[in-house]
């Protein structure tokens, strides 16, 4: 992007589910960071009154420093496509849309200005800001491990293997309107987990794609805020991981040929976990499994 135009304008896409404390934060740190005006769509999915009233508080708080709407969905519609709604109730066009968690909170540095000044081909870019995780520095991507479907989050400036894929982490990405306009967004056949995945992999198929991280934004990031910890994760975890997970290998022909091992891991984790006398966890995993092998998948010849 050239020095001589202005800094982009960006619109922040927020779903809501029994975060507004979160959404508090998130919007406290967003204007706080920011040398320009917030345009920021929230829905909230979590189809309670008390909840979206909450909300409500939250976001009439802000509304002197940004220009925010929030908007109950009338069931919980998962994160693909509440974001996909969030961007629906945009009033104008923006050059990028941020689509971050509520679990999420900017430390430093200003988004547009980072981006205006990356020297990158902004329309062929996912930006992705530096993140903090306890002690722990990331660079807001991830690796997968083609063969078995595991991911691991890359230190900052750490290469992955050339057997990964790398892909921008979900909680905190930021991209051109025009490529999520002509990728129809998120793909609503994911519930929770792998949309950004499968997002990578349909925008490498139409752009030449780079992946950036921006070392002058910062975010911290918590984690596990409606889903469970790191440490213990919930069912609802377990089951749409694995459920995702073979549904982004069922649906992309460069991973189509691992689906066996991917399957042959996972059950071998339920087992280890049915050992162990954990079976409520044991069943999540064959359940993720078995929804992800009969969910439709429109089957891409290449990627």
């Amino acid at each position: 992007m050239s020095s001589t135009e202005q800094p982009p304008r960006i619109a922040f896409l927020v779903v809501n589910y029994f975060s507004h404390t979160g959404v508090d934060q998130l919007l406290t740190s967003l204007t706080s960071n920011s040398n320009h005006r917030v345009t920021v769509s929230i829905v909230d999915n979590s189809n309670d009154p008390q909840e979206f009233a909450d909300l409500e508080r939250v976001v009439s708080n802000h509304r002197k420093m940004a220009d925010i709407q929030s908007h109950p969905a009338d069931e919980n519609l998962g994160y693909a496509a509440g974001n996909n709604l969030a961007f629906e109730n945009l009033s104008q066009d923006f050059d990028f849309i941020a689509v971050v968690n509520p679990d999420v909170k900017i430390v430093s540095g200003d988004l547009a200005d980072a981006i205006h000044t990356s020297g990158s081909d902004s329309t062929r870019s996912i930006f992705v800001p530096t993140t903090e995780e306890g002690l722990r520095r990331l660079s807001g991507t991830s690796a997968i491990k083609i063969w078995n479907g595991k991911s691991r989050k890359l230190e900052e400036g750490e290469k992955s293997a050339r057997n990964e894929l790398v892909y921008p982490d979900g909680h905190f990405l930021v991209l051109p309107m025009s490529m999520w306009r002509q990728l129809n967004g998120l793909n609503e056949t994911y519930f929770l987990y792998c949309e950004e995945i499968d997002f990578t992999l349909r925008a490498m198929q139409a752009h030449d794609l780079k992946i950036k991280t921006l070392p002058n934004v910062t975010i911290q990031h918590v984690g596990g805020m409606t889903t469970g910890s790191e440490t213990m994760k919930s069912l609802v975890t377990l089951h749409h991981s694995n459920r995702s997970r073979l549904i982004t290998y069922r649906a992309h022909a460069s991973l189509r040929r691992y689906v066996p091992s991917l399957v042959a891991t996972r059950l071998a984790y339920a087992v280890f976990l049915g050992i162990r006398a954990q079976f409520s966890p044991m069943r999540a995993v064959i359940s993720g499994l078995r929804a992800g092998a009969t969910a439709y998948v429109p089957r891409k010849k290449t990627d």
